[in-house]
């Protein structure tokens, strides 16, 4: 790993005269170039709900690097108030993690609207380890009518 050390005793000694000796300690530090990557997807990104409510999605992140990275969730495009849970996740790396991302259908919103969010994570050490996924979110108005129905009584 990154800054394992390894020590090795190197020892010089005279074939005429065992007395002249000396040695010396070799530090060999082991140094990974850095490689950042981020992978994200989503458990389902297309999610309906009724209207007035929360939609809540399931993104996993995956830190394809080979280091430590923070990444920063984006959301943009959207018309419906949206929001991950977290702004930033740290990851190991080649270490994966979850992120909820909510939508708020709104009340005012028709039978079969829809609204589409794409969710960017981009690295805080390199924004060209970023990547995307696009959510849509469908509104459901159901029929809350009810409806009585009384007995039809006849006069003979």
């Amino acid at each position: 790993e990154d800054g394992d050390m390894d020590v090795t005793t190197f020892t010089a000694t005279s074939q005429s005269d065992a007395s002249a000796t000396d040695s010396v300690d070799l530090t060999t530090t082991a140094v990974i170039v850095p490689a950042y990557g981020v992978e994200v997807t989503a458990e389902d990104a297309d999610l309906s709900g009724e209207v007035g409510t929360t939609v809540m999605y399931m993104l996993w992140i995956t830190n394809t690097g080979n280091v430590q990275d923070t990444f920063d969730v984006i959301v943009s495009g959207n018309e419906w108030d949206t929001a991950p849970a977290v702004a930033s996740i740290t990851l190991a790396a080649n270490a994966g993690g979850s992120v909820m991302v909510h939508v708020d259908i709104p009340a005012t919103a028709a039978n079969g609207d829809t609204d589409t969010v794409t969710v960017t994570v981009t690295s805080q050490s390199s924004a060209a380890a970023t990547d995307s996924v696009v959510l849509t979110t469908t509104a459901v108005v159901t029929d809350t009518t009810i409806y009585i129905y009384l007995p039809v009584i006849m006069k003979p």
